[in-house]
């Protein structure tokens, strides 16, 4: 029983359904007066739909356009409403929005079927493949349906606006796409690629067409044509050298066409002269030196100021080395470090335009010299007296340093018209030489003369250094020996090795490590006096002359014996002798008087 039940149920539902869904499409299917009725109450018009029996339902309301005049290219928004139904067996063979003019209609298929009162809105352009200037069209909107089982069978309903659409010309754009080089020079062959379309829309070019060009200053003007290709593109070679420096205008036209006004576009280009685009100074040209490493000044260093016409890297290549320049404002500096040897060398300027363009080298020459050098000397006299000794240094004169390495130096000595060879001596690491020689015991003139050469190498210069050197003696006048505390007077004589005096000259005089300075007179002696202890001594006495920088210091030590005074001493104890002699005297004469009283007390008188 319950069984039966739940089967009516059912059944009584499947029925309800299918009734409903029946009654609904009964309701598609109603008369266009009763939809308007339902759905558009008021609107005043008898047909909502148009019947396209048995294909369905359709019908286009208004349709509009943004504008009613319009140049090639542009675009035009087209809308309207439309409500569009298919019955069943058939469906949507198209649904197109645009403009249309005779013989064609520029659309999109954007209008769908199975909608009410759908509003619909494109953007179309207006294609100057299509539409040319003076067309008059109109905003248009159709709709079509088709039989799914004999796609053949197609009926269609359209509309279209109350107002005409007028075409008119567009202008043309140049778009520059490339320029090569884009830093020019009068030898140069300039490469011009421009895309001339409509000013619009870029897709649409002005193709196969001739263009106008002059290319032109107030010295110079070259004049020709030439047509772009398919694609839109003008391409076109400009022989530079045809034109020549300068600031030029390219103006590029089209004649007046079908569709497109006469149009006129214009661009400057800058021709350089290579020659004359570059301009260098040498700042230092006297003063590049030889490079030694530690020299920091602009003496090691190869310096050019650079204008340059056209905004570029600067570099330099040499045998010796390479860098950039810096740029300064509008200049570059180029400070080159100059190599370590002496010599002509090329240096090679490398211009690269940041702009493409090809580069542009100059080349220039350097003279690099060595480095001046100077001599110093400091004589000395060595400690036995026989000797001289000098110290000479080998200076870099640009920056008053000691050269630091070893080197020759060629020493040689001028006396009384000779010429004695000394020979050479080697500087150590530090730039310093020394040598002895051996003094003469006696010369005819005051002085000698030294030479000193420094020879050349590929660093430094030859330089020479001239000493007169005044040798000097100091003979001793004596005494050689005194006497115990007796006054001692100390002579000394300091004269040159051919015996002039020298005078005037302070000589310190050290006895027994007191030192007492002296002055030497017109004769050039000196005289020290002093007591003498009263006891026998050797005194050690030096005499010492410092000289000067051309007159050589001497030293002359020796002992003064000091022996003892037999008389003065003597003389200086007589009173004690005296003394002595009478305490005696008295002595004598007292021992006397006892040992007579006590012989007279012994006495025996008979």
């Amino acid at each position: 029983m319950k069984r039966k039940f739940t089967i009516i149920i059912c059944l009584t539902i499947l029925f309800t359904v299918f009734f409903i869904n029946l009654s609904q499409r009964s309701l598609n299917f109603k008369s266009s007066e009763e939809r308007l009725h339902v759905e558009q109450q008021g609107d005043g018009a008898e047909d909502n739909f148009q019947k396209l029996e048995p294909y369905g339902y359709v019908n286009i309301f208004n349709v509009t356009m943004d504008k009613i005049i319009a140049e090639v290219g542009e675009n035009i928004t087209v809308s309207t409403v439309y409500s569009f139904l298919c019955n069943e067996g058939y469906e949507r063979d198209h649904g197109w929005i645009g403009i249309e003019k005779t013989a064609w209609f520029e659309y999109k298929n954007s209008l769908i079927d199975g909608v009410e009162y759908y509003n619909v809105t494109e953007i179309i352009s207006v294609d100057p493949n299509h539409f040319d200037a003076f067309d008059i069209g109109k905003g248009c909107a159709e709709v079509a349906i088709r039989e799914i089982l004999n796609p053949m069978n197609v009926k269609s309903y359209s509309n279209s606006t109350a107002e005409n659409l007028e075409i008119r010309r567009a202008k043309l754009n140049y778009s520059l796409v490339e320029q090569y080089p884009l830093t020019v020079f009068s030898t140069d062959l300039l490469n011009v690629s421009v895309l001339v379309h409509n000013e619009h829309a870029k897709k649409y070019v002005f193709s196969n067409d001739y263009i106008e060009i002059n290319i032109s200053n107030k010295e110079n003007s070259l004049n020709f044509s030439k047509d772009t290709d398919f694609n839109g593109f003008l391409n076109f070679t400009v022989n530079c050298s045809l034109l020549g420096a300068g600031n030029y205008t390219i103006q590029l036209k089209n004649d007046e066409a079908p569709d497109y006004e006469s149009t006129t576009y214009t661009f400057q280009i800058e021709v350089l002269e290579e020659i004359s685009s570059i301009n260098y100074t040498h700042l230092n040209s006297e003063e590049v030196y030889t490079n030694v490493g530690y020299d920091t000044s602009n003496y090691s260093k190869a310096l050019y100021l650079i204008e340059c016409k056209f905004n570029a890297n600067i570099s330099y290549i040499t045998d010796f080395d390479s860098g950039q320049c810096s740029k300064i404002g509008d200049q570059y500096l180029a400070t080159i470090p100059s190599p370590p040897v002496t010599g002509t060398h090329q240096i090679r300027f490398i211009a690269q335009p940041i702009q493409v363009g090809k580069s542009i080298e100059f080349n220039e020459t350097i003279e690099v010299k060595r480095r001046l050098t100077e001599l110093s000397s400091t004589f000395f006299r060595h400690e036995n007296q026989s000797l001289l000794g000098c110290q000479i240094s080998v200076l870099d004169k640009l920056v008053n340093h000691s050269i630091e390495t070893n080197n020759t130096i060629t020493i040689s000595a001028y006396y009384n018209e000779s010429n004695w060879a000394i020979g050479s001596v080697e500087s150590n690491s530090s730039g310093v030489a020394l040598f002895e020689w051996e003094i003469p015991s006696r010369i005819l003139e005051d002085y000698i003369s030294f030479n000193f050469e420094f020879n050349p190498t590929q660093v430094y210069q030859f330089s020479s250094l001239i000493r007169n050197i005044t040798m000097t003696n100091i003979d001793y006048l004596g005494p050689y020996e005194g006497y115990s505390s007796q006054n001692v007077i100390l002579r000394a004589k300091l004269s040159t090795l051919n015996g002039n005096e020298l005078s005037n000259q302070l000589i310190k005089l050290v006895i027994n490590h007191e030192i007492f300075n002296l002055t030497t007179n017109a004769n050039g002696e000196v005289t020290y006096s002093f007591t003498a202890p009263s006891y026998v001594t050797s005194l050690e006495v030096e005499f010492q002359f410092l000289g000067s920088d051309n007159i050589l210091s001497s030293i002359l030590t020796l002992n003064i014996e000091i022996k003892l005074d037999l008389l003065h001493q003597i003389w200086n104890s007589l009173g004690f002798i005296l003394l002595g002699i009478s305490i005696a005297i008295l002595s004598l004469f007292y021992l006397k008087k006892i040992f007579t009283k006590r012989n007279l007390a012994t006495l025996d008188v008979d």
